[in-house]
């Protein structure tokens, strides 16, 4: 399983079916077709977009791409040679692939039209970045220091007066197609097939530790107990969680000396513990924000294929 990120695969939108399968009066092979639909100068393209049409189109900044560029170009998961003769393909076009792969919801056919290749090629240069992006996940996602520790405290204290509250958790569905083997594993209690992402989030909605991967049929402490989050909180729960801070999380948590969830409403809790219980819900919201806004960014993850 991975700590850091889940690298399940995302659609793009954009682009119609009208645009990519037009008519033709004579009767051609469907390579044919491909090949007439393809689009030789779409990082051209790209690369003419202004500021706010790049954000519009690829969902982030375009100075957060030219640092992805940049890095992978120089990284050794990116070969810039020739493959049977074709034109090389250079590191922005890859890193161009994956994003527009990841904001949209296109198809394989589509995305590989646009950038002028074959579906093949392109599967196979999105793995490739997707591997790149995995393995320097862990500068990113970083379980905070003790000194950022107290940070959040901080933060998550102003918000609704809850003390030594360092993160969120909270798991979310990433929807995938009818698994080939052991599906009844993957189909969870809202009716579809699903990976689990878990995460962990800060104050500031930002990602500090993230378990992928398990299938959606799962429950979440179950997730929790089967990542390497737990197994260093109850390992070394001092250093993990210094300054007596912990984690808040739903009813589906139990509670911990590091994880502390909502009382269960049977029906009979005193105004306190309903007082608390709001309390509790409206600091845990920030981890719900954080995979709306990560959804909302990447909308390959509302429906992985």
């Amino acid at each position: 399983m991975c700590e850091t990120s889940s690298s399940e695969s995302a659609n793009t939108s954009g682009m119609t079916e009208e645009f990519l399968d037009s008519s033709a009066n004579t009767v051609d092979t469907s390579e044919n077709e491909e090949e007439r639909d393809k689009i030789t100068n779409f990082p051209q393209v790209i690369e003419s977009y202004t500021d706010q049409e790049f954000r519009r189109h690829f969902r982030l900044n375009r100075s957060t791409a030219r640092m992805l560029i940049d890095r992978y170009n120089t990284s050794s998961f990116y070969t810039y040679k020739e493959h049977g003769g074709l034109p090389k393909v250079g590191a922005s076009k890859e890193i161009y692939i994956l994003l527009w792969y990841m904001a949209n919801t296109n198809t394989f056919r589509e995305i590989a039209n646009l950038f002028n290749m074959s579906k093949t090629s392109a599967w196979s240069i999105l793995r490739r970045v997707v591997e790149w992006l995995l393995s320097i996940g862990h500068e990113y996602i970083q379980w905070p220091s003790a000194s950022k520790v107290q940070d959040n405290m901080r933060k998550f204290k102003a918000t609704k007066n809850i003390p030594n509250v360092v993160g969120c958790i909270d798991c979310s569905h990433i929807k995938i197609k009818t698994p080939v083997s052991n599906n009844k594993a993957y189909f969870n209690r809202k009716h579809f097939y699903s990976l689990q992402l878990q995460a962990v989030v800060d104050a500031d909605k930002m990602f500090i530790n993230v378990f992928a991967g398990e299938p959606g049929s799962l429950h979440d402490s179950r997730i929790l107990r089967r990542s390497s989050l737990y197994e260093r909180a109850t390992g070394d729960m001092e250093s993990t969680f210094p300054f007596n801070s912990f984690l808040l999380g739903d009813s589906a948590y139990g509670n911990s000396q590091w994880l502390i969830s909502p009382f269960l409403d049977n029906g009979c809790l005193t105004p306190a513990q309903r007082q608390f219980n709001f309390i509790h819900s409206s600091t845990r919201i920030v981890v719900e924000n954080a995979y709306g806004l990560l959804k909302t960014r990447f909308r390959r993850l509302l429906h992985s294929t």
